[in-house]
Parts: C-alpha cells; sequence; structure tokens
C-alpha cells in the first residue's frame, strides 16, 4: 500500500502554517491557499516523478494518482489553516487582554 500522501498532507499543512503565519505577522492579506498549494502540488509531483512512465498503462496510473494528489494536498492545506487559524486566533485574543490590562 503506498502511504505516501501521509508525506504530501504533513507537507501541505506545515506550508499553510507558515504561509499564515507569515501573512499574520506582516499583515499581509491576500490568496495564501492558492501559493501554498500550487508549492505542495509542485513538490508532490517531483516526489512522485511521473516524467518515467514507460507504458501507457503506468502513464493512466499517473494521471489517476495527480488527481488523487490534488485532493491529498487540499486536505492538508485545510488541516493547517485550521489549526493555524485556531493557534492565531488565541494569541490575538491573549494579545487583546494584555493590552486591555495594561
Amino acid at each position: 500500500m503506498d502511504v505516501s500522501f501521509i508525506l504530501i498532507i504533513a507537507v501541505s499543512a506545515i506550508l499553510m502554517s507558515v504561509m499564515m503565519v507569515y501573512a499574520e505577522v506582516t499583515r499581509r492579506r491576500g490568496s495564501i491557499f492558492r501559493v501554498t498549494f500550487g508549492a505542495s502540488y509542485l513538490l508532490g509531483i517531483v516526489l512522485m516523478q511521473p516524467w518515467q512512465v514507460g507504458s501507457t498503462q503506468e502513464a493512466g496510473m499517473s494521471v489517476v494518482m495527480l488527481v488523487f494528489m490534488a485532493i491529498w494536498v487540499a486536505i492538508g492545506c485545510a488541516i493547517g489553516a485550521a489549526l493555524t487559524a485556531t493557534v492565531i486566533a488565541i494569541f490575538s485574543w491573549i494579545k487583546k487582554a494584555a493590552v486591555k490590562r495594561a
């Protein structure tokens, strides 16, 4: 059984978390999902190496794997975004409470 999807999900979650923290620290607003999704998907393509296909059957399987990889990357980005958004919300709530006390 191929478990490489776990690696892709983890990498895309980490990249999404890093981009969300970067966007929060720099106050940069915009679409960070596209950048993270694209970077994670390209990394997955490099790891999968679909250009080393030897037959038509392998080409068909590579296309199916590329479609599944898009789903895995989206799941990883959603996981990373949910966790990071929760952490960012907690830290901004703590920051507001500390400023209110001072």
